[in-house]
């Protein structure tokens, strides 16, 4: 839905000044300070929007005006008022997480299906680990979901295979717990058609799907790389469970500890690949992990 205090217009102008390449948060924002909306950034003219913000990113907003993203924008607003419990959060929105705007990692809009709210829930863990792990792995971030939602924490992770994926359907299985949130690599129409499997059991528990792509987007790299950068800024307690060196759940590990999060890892053997990631950041100053309680939950 689009909320009572944004005009259709408002949320067309949102989303499309969210669809301009070039024009980073920051000067989306100093747009929109200067002009007094949204809508009036939108529409401004060429030479006082380049004053601002330079020139190529003037243009791109010039563009937007003139209806370079109309398909875009149109295929939103029709998500936004066609999908029950469906939500767009501009970064003005009260319920925008905070945490992405003090880690300056925050999207100007996000779509939601489900309860923001649950962003605000404390304790909010994050998981994070490979999407191809070995069975200890899969093991380890299924006990940890479910031992994190017993705990009364919300866990969220990326819907994404894997360590992930195993981290959800753990929350997803504790008895009274809170449901998962699940950050999406996809945007929310691709990654609810047909709501089947784990898609449709975090909405059926009353959890949240989140996303920064434009709702009929697929999953691309700059998608993926995104989700796991708003999962870093977004959660106050981040678990790695299991991953290599190189993975990049390893760098979302060492985001989330330099925006302020609690950073824990699963240690492993010092002969297994899988494990060279979760020890590496321990001995960067990472808490040691065996059960929720080293974080502090439960």
């Amino acid at each position: 839905m689009v909320p009572d205090t944004l005009s259709q217009d408002e949320a067309a102008a949102w989303v499309a000044l969210s669809l301009v390449d070039r024009l980073d948060v920051p000067a989306a924002l100093r747009l929109i300070r200067a002009f007094g909306g949204v809508e009036e950034a939108l529409g401004a003219p060429l030479t006082d929007l380049a004053r601002l913000i330079g020139m190529p990113a003037a243009e791109g907003v010039r563009a937007a005006a003139r209806g370079a993203h109309d398909e875009e924008v149109e295929g939103a607003l029709a998500w936004l008022s066609d999908v029950r419990n469906a939500r767009l959060l501009t970064i003005a929105d009260p319920d925008f997480p905070g945490g992405l705007v003090a880690a300056g990692a925050a999207p100007l809009v996000l779509y939601a299906c489900g309860p923001a709210e649950l962003l605000a829930r404390r304790p909010l863990l994050a998981l994070c680990g490979t999407e191809d792990p070995d069975e200890e792995g899969l093991r380890n971030a299924e006990d940890f979901g479910r031992a994190a939602a017993k705990s009364g924490a919300v866990v969220a992770a990326l819907m994404a295979r894997g360590v992930s994926a195993a981290a959800l359907s753990g929350a997803l299985s504790a008895p009274g717990a809170l449901p998962p949130v699940a950050l999406l690599v996809t945007g929310c129409a691709r990654a609810i058609r047909g709501l089947e499997g784990l898609q449709r059991r975090i909405l059926d528990a009353g959890g949240l799907l989140l996303s920064a792509e434009a709702p009929g987007s697929g999953r691309t790299e700059e998608s993926t790389a995104r989700a796991r950068g708003l999962l870093a800024a977004t959660a106050p307690v981040f678990l790695l469970v299991e991953a290599s060196l190189g993975d990049p759940s390893v760098d979302a590990a060492r985001r989330a500890a330099e925006a302020g999060a609690t950073v824990g890892a699963v240690p492993g053997s010092i002969h297994a690949a899988l494990a060279k990631g979760g020890n590496r950041i321990i001995r960067e100053g990472a808490l040691l992990v065996e059960t929720c309680a080293d974080l502090g939950l439960g």
